[in-house]
């Protein structure tokens, strides 16, 4: 499960590579700044840079602070941040927005991701029902 969120993070480092600058700014003012600096917290040096690189200069300091300030975060949440962005990413793609860069790969990481998640609800839900099977033979002793 944390491999497959360092996967993520490495994902958005190389989409934010690999798109122009224009592009780049066009993404970044479509996510909620708290949302980057979680992000951002887990991602390559060179992903980071790139953000800091395009955003204006208020705005980096903003989100250093705030990487600096948020302290250790819960993995759960950077996952959920990474998700985000790259569900923003996708859309800006398919609209048009941003240009040149292939989604397929993004795409297939959402989807195993969210049958991941499925996945996962249907095994707690099954371990719930065990435990309550166990639970009663143990309580009839």
């Amino acid at each position: 499960f944390l491999k497959l969120n360092y996967r993520r993070t490495v994902l958005i480092g190389l989409a934010f590579l690999s798109i122009s600058d224009q592009s780049m700014e066009r993404l970044l003012r479509e996510i909620d700044n708290a949302c980057i600096a979680l992000a951002m917290k887990a991602m390559p040096g060179k992903a980071r840079k790139r953000v800091f690189d395009n955003v204006s200069t208020r705005l980096g300091i903003l989100l250093a602070e705030d990487m600096t300030f948020m302290g250790p975060v819960r993995m759960k949440d950077v996952e959920d941040a990474c998700k985000d962005i790259l569900k923003i990413f996708v859309r800006l793609v398919d609209r048009g927005e941003i240009i040149g860069f292939d989604t397929t790969v993004l795409k297939m990481m959402l989807a195993i991701y969210d049958s991941a998640q499925e996945r996962n609800r249907e095994l707690r839900e099954q371990y719930k029902d065990i435990k309550k099977l166990i639970d009663g033979i143990y309580a009839r002793d």
